[in-house]
């Protein structure tokens, strides 16, 4: 792959590991002094996977503005692969279908987004 892709995927990944500090801090926060339980903020956590995982995709594909399906591909297995990394060698528990399916759905809103990133990057050019 060419460096502008690559400076793409590396910009976005960076921009998807901001976006998931940032809002686990805002989502323990909201735990820390609310009556609220992890298990109440589950769809909350999903939806937030979701959309940083299409914000990843769509960084990735206005940088490089082109070729935006694949460099979602790459932004969103990328993000899935630091994920299974941490729970599997860092927690050491494993992977249970439900997260598969929710790592599927992050693949592709990231795929999505890289789409509409190029588009975006057309227009605006």
């Amino acid at each position: 792959m060419d460096t502008p892709y690559l400076k793409a995927i590396g910009g976005s990944f960076l921009t998807m590991l901001t976006l998931v500090i940032a809002s686990s801090l805002i989502l323990a926060t909201i735990l820390r002094f609310s009556s609220f339980t992890e298990q109440s903020l589950g769809a909350v956590t999903i939806a937030i996977t979701l959309t940083i995982t299409f914000i990843g995709g769509l960084v990735a594909a206005i940088r490089a503005g082109s070729k935006g399906w694949l460099l979602g591909l790459l932004a969103g297995v990328s993000f899935v692969l630091l994920a299974l990394s941490i729970q599997f060698l860092g927690y050491g528990t494993p992977v249970v279908l439900s997260q598969l399916i929710v790592f599927s759905l992050c693949i592709v809103t990231a795929l999505i987004g890289g789409m509409i990133g190029v588009s975006i990057r057309s227009s605006i050019a």
